[in-house]
């Protein structure tokens, strides 16, 4: 039996929720809700509730939307009000959810590129002879991106005050680097030196 969704009716709901929520917000945190700002606020969560209905994105835009999403709320927490000490304190906790959320996709890309180091190695050592250059750039593409990653780690780890966490993730991106940069970094001097002959 198929279901069947009303975009329009689905549309409606989520905006009038979304405002609501916002109103109940605005007025938690003291702060009147402007017109323009609730509608624009339910319109991009009514919006927002498609992404429901889509089909799973490649891996490649799913990491490109997850770092656009991720800039974004960042960016977003910066922007919130700081007058009183509730709206303070409102806004160091959301920006610590948003930094500790903008950590989650490098680290993810960071265990991708040890994932694709390591199938360098092994192509390097099983896969034709004739495609060995391959393994090598594979495996300097993947600490290209790997040590880039974990530079963006880094940057959102320095500014959360939760310092433990923090260091928490650092730790965990150090262990990455720690392991697979001299991995990448052996299989590139191997195969140089077995394509130059000196082997």
């Amino acid at each position: 039996m198929k279901s069947v969704i009303y975009l329009d009716e689905l549309l409606l709901t989520n905006f009038i929720l979304a405002a609501l929520f916002l109103t109940a917000a605005g007025l938690l945190c003291a702060t009147v809700c402007t017109g323009v700002r609730l509608c624009t606020g339910a319109a991009l969560a009514a919006v927002s509730a498609l992404v429901l209905l889509a089909p799973e994105l490649p891996g490649a835009v799913a990491v490109g939307y997850k770092i656009f999403t991720g800039c974004a709320v960042v960016a977003a927490a910066y922007g919130l009000p700081k007058e009183t000490p509730e709206q303070q304190a409102h806004k160091a906790a959301v920006l610590e959810q948003a930094l500790d959320g903008a950590c989650a996709v490098p680290l993810e890309t960071m265990e991708a590129c040890c994932e694709g180091i390591a199938l360098a190695q092994e192509y390097a050592a099983k896969g034709s002879a004739l495609a060995v250059s391959d393994a090598g750039c594979a495996a300097l593409f993947c600490k290209a991106a790997l040590q880039a990653s974990g530079l963006n780690v880094s940057i959102n780890t320095k500014l959360m005050a939760d310092r433990a966490h923090a260091e928490a993730l650092n730790a965990k991106a150090d262990a990455l680097l720690a392991q697979y940069v001299p991995l990448a970094d052996t299989l590139y001097e191997k195969m140089a030196t077995q394509l130059r002959g000196e082997v």
